[in-house]
């Protein structure tokens, strides 16, 4: 939030907006984004029977380290590549385009409705 927070200050763009659209990735939320990013990663690849988009199961955590779990962890990781990450950079772009022409689009008929109201009050 602070670096959302910071750059729309210094671009001049919306503040409250930029502050609410980084509250979309949290712990309840990341985890079905993640999973829809690597839906759609598979699927642009090919499905799930191609090699590059085969799931990977995640490692058994019991009984690791720290070290044997972070190790773990980024082996498993690795292993869903291509389809993760393509699902990331496209999933993002989307989600992207499509918050900014809702936002510009509801902008229009926002200031529509003011001109409306506005000429209706000066016309009576």
């Amino acid at each position: 939030m602070l670096g959302a927070a910071a750059f729309s200050i210094v671009l001049r763009a919306n503040l409250p907006l930029a502050l609410a659209t980084t509250l979309y990735t949290n712990p309840f939320t990341i985890v079905p984004l993640y999973f829809a990013a690597f839906l759609l990663g598979s699927w642009i690849l090919g499905g799930f029977g191609a090699p590059e988009a085969s799931f990977v199961r995640p490692p058994e955590f019991d009984g690791l380290g720290l070290h044997g779990w972070c190790v773990a962890l980024l082996e498993w990781m690795g292993g869903l590549g291509k389809p993760l990450a393509l699902g990331l950079v496209l999933l993002a772009s989307g989600l992207a385009l499509a918050g900014y022409f809702t936002v510009h689009g509801l902008w229009r008929l926002e200031r529509g409705w003011r001109w409306k109201k506005r000429s209706r009050r000066d016309g009576a």
